[in-house]
């Protein structure tokens, strides 16, 4: 597939797997593996796929190459979804070189009995990988997942190579970071309004998504556009019968808007409005929901439902919550995105200790 004129997918779809990652079902859509050649005077081929697709990738990989060798293959995460082709890139390409984390060569030191020493780069934050006409510059990820994780930007097409930041399913990721750092800017490039062409699994191209996604902004008044709150909630609703409508009136009446659903959503307080935006989001159709600080504006009452809702949200679709509510983002997410200037952490609120992390990083213990 075809990313831009010199970016080509070449990953595969796994429609065997039942559960990934052993918990999450993935039946109905099956899994893709990740994988792409950036074509400049040189050529890097980023990461690679699950053990069993290994044949299927190369073949991928020779097909987009078009008669081209491979100068580079850029490893951003170990995680073997991701790495475990290494050994048959190497073999098949041994005048390739491979580039990755300092973490990421002792790794594969210890999955592969080699860390590749004769033909390593290691990148570190800020690194520099001259294409010809064209530049990854590496990003430290470290925790994003894994400790050894890098993304990659390419400076020519603006895409961002971001290992498996967004990967999640059923989950719901805080982003954390303080004012001005980019965490909107991300949203919205997560979600298509921003950012030209990025490599999410849920679209490269903005259009792509834009269609697959949902953003509730920070201020909703410019998201709320209809005559009353029923007719702006029953908007996005493609077929609409009994049991629909039953759907609707309880989450209507469960963010206590039930009374006010003739009204026209301006008439509504700054707190109303804010949970008329989110309940939109909870009945959308869309597969992936970012939510731009949905609690501003919240009592604690209000708060408490709204973080019920939106875990009930996050079954079967990932979210992403913008939030400065750590209340909040304990109560609810499972997992925080720590978004500072230098670079970004990822933390699983699940974790012994994990709390302790996100209060030293906002500042409030030290």
């Amino acid at each position: 597939m075809q990313v831009t004129e010199t970016i080509k997918y070449v990953g595969v779809n796994d429609h065997d797997i039942d559960l990934f990652e052993g918990q999450y079902d993935v039946r109905e859509n099956g899994m893709a593996y990740n994988s792409y050649v950036v074509i400049g005077e040189k050529v890097a081929v980023t990461d690679t796929v699950d053990a069993r697709f290994v044949d299927e990738w190369l073949s991928n990989v020779e097909t987009a190459l078009d008669g081209r060798m491979p100068d580079y293959l850029v490893v951003h995460h170990m995680e073997p979804d991701h790495s475990a082709g290494i050994v048959a890139f190497v073999d098949r390409y041994p005048d390739a070189r491979v580039v990755a984390s300092k973490m990421a060569f002792k790794m594969m030191a210890a999955y592969f009995g080699t860390d590749f020493s004769d033909r390593q780069i290691v990148c570190k934050e800020g690194f520099e990988l001259d294409l010809g006409g064209r530049t990854l510059r590496f990003i430290g990820a470290a925790n994003v997942h894994w400790p050894e994780v890098m993304f990659s930007y390419d400076s020519q097409d603006k895409v961002l190579f971001s290992a498996d930041a967004f990967g999640k399913f059923g989950a719901i990721m805080g982003v954390l970071g303080a004012n001005g750092v980019g965490k909107s800017t991300l949203a919205r490039a997560m979600c298509g309004l921003a950012g030209g062409r990025q490599a999410f699994s849920w679209g490269v191209r903005p259009r792509q998504r834009l269609r697959r996604s949902y953003y509730m902004m920070q201020d909703v008044d410019y998201q709320l556009f209809f005559d009353t709150v029923e007719n702006e909630i029953l908007t996005d609703q493609k077929s609409i019968d009994d049991n629909r409508l039953n759907e609707v009136a309880r989450i209507v009446k469960a963010i206590d808007l039930w009374d006010k659903r003739t009204e026209h959503p301006q008439n509504l307080s700054g707190g109303q409005k804010q949970r008329l935006a989110l309940a939109c989001a909870f009945l959308s159709s869309k597969e992936i929901v970012v939510l731009d600080e949905p609690t501003s504006g919240l009592d604690f009452m209000h708060m408490a439902r709204i973080a019920g809702l939106i875990e009930e949200l996050a079954k079967g679709r990932p979210v992403a919550v913008i939030t400065h509510d750590l209340e909040f983002l304990f109560k609810v997410c499972t997992s925080a995105l720590m978004v500072g200037r230098d670079g970004c952490e990822k933390v699983d609120l699940r974790a012994p200790g994990s709390s302790k992390s996100v209060l030293r990083f906002m500042g409030c213990v030290r």
